[in-house]
């Protein structure tokens, strides 16, 4: 059971670290198209 754990742990550390890029990545492109929007509304 520990070899498994030994094994399992670091896919799991990768998924976890994958998710959190992903989901930055996500806010990111969230934020810039808010921004982008405020842009264009101002011209108005």
């Amino acid at each position: 059971m520990f070899t498994n754990f030994i094994f399992i742990c670091p896919y799991l550390i990768e998924m976890y670290l994958v998710f959190i890029g992903f989901f930055l990545a996500l806010s990111q492109l969230a934020i810039s198209f808010i921004n982008h929007q405020g842009n264009f509304w101002k011209r108005f």
